[in-house]
């Protein structure tokens, strides 16, 4: 990568620090776990989860098996990019799973956003104008999706997914 690279940041549980991943990759898994654990641990009472990956951020870093997986993209840099993506698509299938096998997709409000616009050496938001950090429509306009079963039907029969298997 040839850009800013940022250290690993800790895994923070109640102000303690549980774990250090070496890489996003791990991060990624690791937060998904914990959102998959708590949701298990609350299906019997309401509760909010607020899952906010870090991968796609620098450094940017994939696995093998997603980078194989995501095709022949060039710049080197923009397919390590659509690896993490893929990444974080698998993460969103696993949370989705776990709704599923604990019986509380249909009444779940799910929202699925981002919090920025694509990475400038990685993305192209084109026709948008600038990218993540920017005022401009590339930099802060993100896709929003929101599934809710119980109250809110969707136009299709049946459910969209959003992730790779």
């Amino acid at each position: 990568f040839d850009g800013v690279s940022w250290p690993p940041l800790p895994l923070m549980q109640n102000e303690k620090v549980v774990e250090a991943p070496t890489d996003r990759n791990q991060l990624t898994r690791r937060l998904t776990e914990k959102a998959v654990d708590f949701m298990k641990r609350n299906r019997h009472r309401p509760f909010f989860l607020y899952l906010a990956h870090w991968g796609p951020h620098t450094p940017l870093q994939a696995t093998r098996e997603d980078y194989e997986a995501v095709g022949d993209i060039h710049p080197h840099r923009k397919r390590v990019y659509a690896a993490m993506i893929r990444a974080v698509d698998r993460s969103v299938a696993r949370v989705m799973q776990a709704l599923e096998d604990e019986g509380l997709a249909d009444n779940t409000l799910v929202v699925f956003t981002s919090d920025n616009g694509g990475f400038a050496k990685a993305t192209d938001n084109s026709p948008l104008r600038a990218n993540k950090g920017s005022n401009y429509e590339g930099g802060i306009r993100v896709p929003a999706i929101i599934e809710w079963p119980a109250r809110v039907k969707s136009p299709s029969p049946k459910r969209v997914r959003l992730a790779t298997p």
